[in-house]
């Protein structure tokens, strides 16, 4: 088994509520189990839109991904 945490948000900051996020999202596989997640474009609107150090800290690395 394994260790994990999960966030459940009914709004992103820079993106809006659940709904409009949800318009947006892609599906993806994880650990065997189809899951809604942000695509890169808009996870990288939601670090730095967070502002946060550590969201800041990736977003030069997670924007390289785009190339």
């Amino acid at each position: 088994m394994w260790d994990a945490s999960l966030d459940l948000l009914s709004e992103v900051k820079g993106l809006g509520s659940y709904k409009d996020v949800n318009a947006s999202a892609i599906t993806a596989e994880l650990f065997g189990r189809s899951v809604r997640t942000l695509d890169l474009k808009s996870l990288i609107a939601s670090k730095r839109a967070a502002g946060r150090t550590k969201d800041i800290a990736v977003v030069m690395e997670l924007e390289g991904l785009l190339d």
